[in-house]
């Protein structure tokens, strides 16, 4: 089993290269030491351990205050800010700050960086799980981001071919079907339309996923990092990682102890903020984030202990 056109992705995202302009904003009362996003680019949060000499203030007054904390700046984090700010403008809630971390000097410095750049389908995650609801789901609204914002992209399809073998064009079939049921499209060409197509590629049975594409996930991301920082009462803010949570005593928020990743001339002390909202989006720091604010929640620390589990589900139809 295997795909052909995606193939392409690694040749169209080499010649692309958008550069947008950088704004940082600097209405929030942050430390003097902490250094806002400049013209770089760099990601996340959740690395080291906690200072625990550093206690907290005794005053709200002597606190960095935001509503919203986004921890990570991926893709993910990044994207979380962008839709925040749409609900925010639904909502009427344009004087709520949002404050974003990121444990990198830039944003996208991890895992966002390290991927096919293909937008797919959603047609090989579990039946019914959350993750084929998001990918079905999150491939119609980036397409419609990247054309509402001129992030190159292609929507180039994708083959799925099976060889000789029984087993592997009964799948192709079941393939097929899950699609029909999930409204994602894909349908079967000929070998002869097949081979006009891609002399080279020999398959007894070839499935076109039509709504497959690439992607310049650079662009995207400069894209997501312009929205959300040039925007007023919104921070990015780099080289901080979250190290502990605990429960604010000013009312119901959450108290996050933020230090810098790598000790800098002139940017070398933690200090504290406070949220009312943290939104989760540490990459493979995640879990460890999760559990913390778990404990602030009065959840014992095992139940739930969320951990990662780096494995994929292949029998999913």
């Amino acid at each position: 089993m295997s795909s052909t056109k995606a193939r392409y992705a690694v040749r169209f995202a080499s010649k692309l290269n958008i550069l947008l302009p950088r704004v940082t904003n600097s209405s929030l009362q942050l430390p003097a030491t902490v250094k806002l996003s400049k013209s770089s680019f760099h990601g996340h949060s959740i690395s080291k351990a906690p200072n625990k000499g550093l206690k907290p203030p005794e005053h709200l007054e002597d606190l960095v205050q935001t509503d919203h904390l986004i921890i990570g700046g991926g893709v993910v984090g990044l994207a979380a800010g962008y839709k925040l700010t749409q609900a925010k403008k639904k909502l009427g809630l344009n004087n709520d700050t949002i404050v974003l971390i990121e444990r990198n000097h830039r944003v996208g410095d991890e895992t966002s960086a390290r991927n096919s750049e293909v937008i797919h389908a959603g047609i090989y995650y579990p039946s019914g799980s959350l993750k084929e609801k998001l990918c079905i789901d999150g491939r119609k609204q980036l397409y419609e981001y990247c054309k509402a914002k001129g992030i190159n992209h292609s929507n180039i399809g994708k083959w799925i071919v099976a060889q000789t073998e029984t087993s592997q064009v009964e799948y192709l079939h079941k393939l097929k079907n899950k699609a029909d049921v999930l409204g994602v499209p894909a349908e079967f060409i000929s070998v002869q339309e097949a081979n006009l197509q891609e002399p080279n590629v020999k398959a007894s049975v070839v499935l076109e996923s039509t709504s497959t594409g690439i992607i310049d996930s650079a662009s995207f991301l400069k894209s997501l990092e312009w929205e959300f920082s040039s925007l007023s009462n919104h921070h990015l803010v780099v080289n901080s990682s979250a190290t502990n949570v605990i429960k604010s005593p000013f009312g119901q928020c959450y108290l996050v102890q933020i230090e810098p990743t790598m000790q800098e001339a002139g940017n070398d002390s933690a200090y504290w903020i406070q949220t009312r909202t943290i939104i989760n989006a540490a990459g493979l720091g995640a879990d460890h984030l999760a559990n913390m604010i778990n404990l602030v929640n009065g959840l014992p620390a095992t139940s739930p202990n969320f951990k990662y589990h780096f494995c994929k589900v292949w029998d999913c139809i």
